[in-house]
């Protein structure tokens, strides 16, 4: 019984995260792309489609990926950097560069 306990509370979601849920789930299947992104509820009806246009528009779709090189690029200037943490804190600190100034 302890288990379940400590599962339900390891998987709760708090409330702020249910509410905007839906919207990680888009960005995730974004970034993730292909037939799941397609299958899933991403693509929309035009205003003037009918049920089978749509039908075959979703048969034809594909999606090539396009967040995921935007997400990466901007991720690969930030972590292009090495930190090093120095223990005396305040005395000195690293640069850009990687040289050491007090």
């Amino acid at each position: 019984m302890a288990e379940d306990r400590l599962t339900q509370a390891v998987l709760r979601k708090r409330a702020e995260y249910r509410k905007v849920e839906k919207g990680y789930r888009f960005f995730e299947e974004s970034y993730k792309g292909g037939a799941d992104y397609i299958n899933s509820d991403n693509l929309y009806i035009h205003t003037f489609e009918d049920g089978e246009g749509f039908r075959e528009r979703k048969e034809r779709a594909y999606f090539y990926n396009y967040c995921a090189p935007i997400v990466n690029a901007y991720n690969s200037f930030i972590y292009k950097i090495i930190f090093v943490r120095i223990p005396e804190i305040g005395k000195k600190h690293i640069t850009r560069d990687g040289v050491a100034q007090s």
